[in-house]
């Protein structure tokens, strides 16, 4: 595996073309190891190379049975040559192949045993919704009291421009924010209440302000194994958010439901600032423990055992 290494690392140092000299040592060595032709795909991509970039990576799905990684590793190659026609067939063929469920649910983590739809009734989250709706005005009254500057960036580059959406973190990834939390102690207690929240290793939960104009581009989160709750706080015209196809609207002081694992994308065209309060829940067929441990990875599963 030195070679692969080699190769990581000079894609990281952006030298594609000794990159590209590693992998394929890997694969005169091993010419079914699906990972080098993978990554040759990518190597390529950077440098504009369609016709290697594409048939490096048709190669790396066939050796890899079809994984999740290499569909998308195709759909980069055809976003990137602006090829948008052939990105739907790829992910309805990755679903006559098994690979997914759904061709519009795509997660990388995909645990293809939990059931699956991109929006949820409020009832089916009773308690969590409730709860929230019934602290809406404490909740807005300690957002109000938040400066511009303490929301951070979107470091995920999933806006046009880079720009426009923005966060304050309460719990990332199952660990408390403990000096953001202090600044809004109301809605911490809130939060704290629900322990479907809290304990997921792989959620958030976060203020979130989106900006008039902006675009958040269609993707999809790691897993399936959450759900997120959105709890409206200030709701103005022009936002929407499209989810598996389906496109709704937040409503102030209430809540709405989704599978963030479908793809989805939000439009903002209106004129003033939306905030949302976003709560990542566990996915109701994860409903213990030991189901709970069972999908989360073995570096992840101390932050889940803190919250006992």
């Amino acid at each position: 595996m030195e070679n692969l290494q080699k190769g990581l690392d000079e894609y990281a140092n952006k030298n594609y073309q000794e990159s590209i000299r590693y992998y394929n040592k890997l694969i005169s060595l091993d010419n079914n190891f699906y990972p080098a032709y993978a990554n040759c795909a990518l190597s390529y991509l950077e440098l504009n190379n369609f016709i290697f970039a594409h048939s490096y990576s048709l190669m790396g799905l066939q050796l890899s049975n079809y994984s999740i990684r290499c569909y998308r590793i195709l759909e980069r190659i055809y976003k990137r040559f602006k090829m948008y026609d052939k990105i739907e067939e790829l992910w309805k063929d990755a679903e006559r192949r098994g690979t997914l469920n759904n061709w519009l649910q795509r997660s990388e983590g995909l645990i293809k045993s939990l059931n699956s739809k991109p929006w949820y009734d409020n009832e089916e989250f009773k308690f969590e919704t409730q709860l929230l709706v019934e602290n809406h005005s404490k909740i807005v009254g300690e957002l109000k009291n938040l400066l511009e500057q303490d929301f951070s960036k979107d470091t995920e580059n999933l806006t046009d421009g880079n720009r426009g959406w923005k966060k304050f973190y309460l719990y990332h990834k199952g660990v408390k924010n403990e000096e953001n939390c202090k600044r809004c102690p109301e809605t911490t207690r809130v939060i704290e209440k629900i322990e479907n929240a809290t304990s997921h290793v792989y959620g958030q939960i976060e203020f979130s302000k989106l900006e008039p104009g902006t675009h958040i581009i269609e993707h999809c989160s790691y897993t399936n194994s959450r759900i997120r709750i959105h709890l409206g706080l200030i709701i103005p015209e022009g936002p929407e958010i499209t989810v598996g196809k389906i496109t709704k609207k937040w409503i102030e002081g209430d809540c709405i439901i989704l599978d963030d694992s479908f793809i989805h994308e939000v439009h903002h065209r209106g004129t003033e600032d939306r905030y949302i309060l976003i709560v990542d829940v566990w996915h109701k067929d994860l409903d213990t423990d030991e189901k709970r441990l069972e999908i989360i990875d073995d570096e992840d599963k101390w932050k889940y055992k803190k919250s006992f």
